[in-house]
């Protein structure tokens, strides 16, 4: 299972469905609707986080033998941040 290309998916039946109630008549209004939901307009980024306090290594190792993260998201995710030192 792929997350990214399910929101993919997701959001590309969901902009089908929404543009289905609209017509818009007038060519230059419709491509700017059009190329404002392309863009993005309706749908937000898709958000990941991490919780630093666990280990995700072995997770992310597995993950990226199996291919599910893009690019260099592994050697991203793999990269632990600096944590601060607590005030005594």
């Amino acid at each position: 299972m792929n997350i990214f290309a399910i929101r993919v998916r997701l959001i590309s039946g969901y902009s089908r469905y929404g543009l289905g109630f609209l017509e818009i008549r007038d060519q230059r209004i419709r491509e700017y609707v059009e190329g404002e939901i392309a863009a993005g307009l309706l749908w937000p980024g898709a958000l990941i986080q991490l919780d630093p306090s666990q280990e995700v290594v072995a997770f992310i190792e597995r993950a990226a033998d199996k291919g599910a993260l893009p690019g260099k998201s592994p050697r991203i995710l793999e990269q632990k941040p600096a944590v601060p030192e607590r005030p005594q």
